[in-house]
């Protein structure tokens, strides 16, 4: 009888094993989907400030625009006039592909302040040539800009974009 007992729990818990790891693999099996977390390697690339910048255009070319304004300070964000401003700016993006992005020769390196030279190539949409700075003033083709990183409340934010160190 004990024999059988601890049959049955091995049975139990090797079934129970089986349905956890099966869940993981189709979450619809409990109606909750599970939210990948992130891997050590994308905590240190976001911990970069340069990976910050990378992250930051990369979500403006695949048109992550929320995304994007969330990354910048509270002063760059502003009210909600301006984070609407920087969405339509942004969106003018038809294409967006990051050449490189390096340590700006500057002297604003600080230590919680960087700024990055920033090619990219770009392609305007043709709606943008009518803004108050037509294009906002990118050329379509390759354009330098410098890209100030800041910590705001101990995390890396975009703290600018000009068109010189």
């Amino acid at each position: 009888m004990n024999k059988l007992i601890l049959i049955l729990g091995i049975i139990l818990l090797a079934g129970g094993a089986v349905f956890f790891l099966q869940k993981q693999k189709n979450p619809s099996l409990t109606g909750t989907s599970i939210v990948p977390l992130p891997t050590k390697t994308e905590e240190v690339q976001l911990i970069d400030p340069k990976s910050i910048v990378e992250k930051f255009l990369q979500n403006i070319a695949d048109k992550k625009i929320p995304e994007a304004i969330a990354m910048m300070t509270a002063v760059e964000r502003g009210d909600e006039a301006t984070k609407q401003a920087w969405g339509v700016y942004f969106n003018a993006f038809k294409k967006l592909i990051i050449t490189s992005v390096e340590p700006s020769l500057s002297d604003e390196w600080t230590e919680g302040r960087h700024v990055y030279k920033v090619i990219i190539n770009v392609e305007m949409s043709p709606e943008s040539k009518t803004a108050a700075i037509p294009y906002y003033g990118y050329g379509n083709g390759t354009n330098i800009r410098w890209i100030a990183v800041e910590k705001e409340n101990g995390t890396w934010k975009i703290g600018g974009i000009t068109t010189g160190p």
